[in-house]
């Protein structure tokens, strides 16, 4: 068995990563995701796209080898599952808002507000906020974020 993504484009596919989950070894095309996930001759094999022949043999080559297919398809649901497990995002997730956090840390904190200032200073509605508190902390907009 083998799982194959002829795609010509293709962003996070779950389908992949379910694929590889499941220990299946992969026959994808070389696009932007696709890179992300599979490890070409570790995890699966990437052609390029467009290339029907180019799959045609690594679907081919997959199915000649048995051992080499279980050894990728091991490999991958090893990556998921090292990389990818909702346990791991969720980590990756919380240790990049911590460091943001501490990036921006001023003092001792303890709520979150948004404050908009109004061309004359006064309090106005806008889309977005001009300066917010965070746990008591005053903060101005953040550089990322700009008016619209």
């Amino acid at each position: 068995d083998a799982f194959v993504l002829p795609s010509l484009w293709e962003g996070m596919s779950n389908a992949l990563l379910e694929a590889m989950a499941m220990a299946l070894p992969v026959a994808a095309t070389r696009v932007d995701g696709n890179l992300d996930l599979v490890r070409d001759g570790e995890t699966g094999i990437l052609v390029e796209r467009g290339s029907a022949e180019a799959l045609a043999e690594a679907i081919a080559c997959l199915a000649d080898d048995p051992a080499r297919a279980r050894r990728m398809g091991r490999a991958g649901r090893d990556r998921v599952e090292r990389e990818f497990s909702l346990d791991n995002t969720i980590r990756a997730y919380l240790r990049l808002y911590e460091e943001l956090l501490a990036e921006k840390q001023v003092g001792t904190c303890n709520s979150l507000q948004y404050t908009n200032q109004g061309e004359s200073g006064g309090t106005a509605q806008r889309p977005f906020p001009t300066s917010m508190s965070v746990h008591g902390c005053r903060r101005e907009r953040p550089p990322w974020r700009s008016e619209r």
